[in-house]
């Protein structure tokens, strides 16, 4: 099997075995928890955060999203869109949507998150495809480096919890079968639930620290 597809099963289980044994669920309750499992925040005054996730539906569809939002956790733009390819494609082509989005709303200074640590490595040059996945990602990743070289002012790219990423995770799981923006109207309410609980945790003592993990696999081992 190739690498890439062992890594991603590997820490799809670990981040869901290390929520599930976090002793702190068990003992906190009202606003606390809800900001436990949310625990977005946002990005500094001036930045935007651009989350991106993606999805597959019962193996033989897949779906990606990205969503673009300022400090107080406003939207600035959202999209999504759909493939019939591998999860790693789909996760490359939500990052791209979201560098897009990003350049199409005149976001000049954006972090960029993803909560696979696969990902996040293969677009900061410290991880490669392997032979047998370059085939369709590879483009993708060219564009996505050439976007953030040539059309974005200034890119972090951050490394999340899959906790602080359900709004981009929800928009992937729309399988919006036209690549293309969601307009703020047409949220349904369960995205818009997830975005208002998103924006009040950035503002709370109880969000995740300001800065996301840039994140060393090596730190895993």
């Amino acid at each position: 099997m190739c690498e890439t597809v062992l890594v991603i099963m590997c820490f799809i289980m670990l981040d869901d075995y290390q929520t599930l044994q976090d002793p702190t669920l068990k003992n906190l309750s009202g606003s606390a928890l809800q900001c436990l499992r949310s625990p977005w925040a946002g990005p500094y005054e001036g930045w935007f955060r651009v989350d991106t996730d993606a999805s597959i539906k019962k193996w033989y569809k897949g779906g990606y999203g990205a969503i673009a939002r300022d400090f107080k956790g406003d939207v600035r733009a959202a999209a999504a869109g759909s493939s019939k390819h591998s999860m790693v494609y789909n996760l490359v082509k939500g990052v791209k949507l979201g560098l897009e989005i990003a350049k199409n709303h005149g976001l000049n200074r954006i972090e960029v998150t993803t909560n696979y640590l696969f990902i996040y490595r293969l677009i900061t040059f410290q991880y490669e495809l392997c032979e047998d996945g370059d085939i369709i990602v590879k483009p993708v990743i060219d564009e996505i480096r050439s976007l953030m070289e040539n059309d974005i002012e200034d890119v972090q790219v951050l490394y999340t919890t899959r906790a602080a990423n359900k709004a981009a995770d929800h928009l992937s799981k729309l399988f919006k079968e036209v690549e293309g923006e969601i307009e703020p109207h047409e949220f349904d309410k369960k995205l818009k639930k997830i975005i208002n609980d998103d924006a009040a945790c950035a503002l709370s003592i109880c969000a995740e620290p300001k800065r996301d993990k840039n994140f060393d696999l090596d730190e895993l081992f």
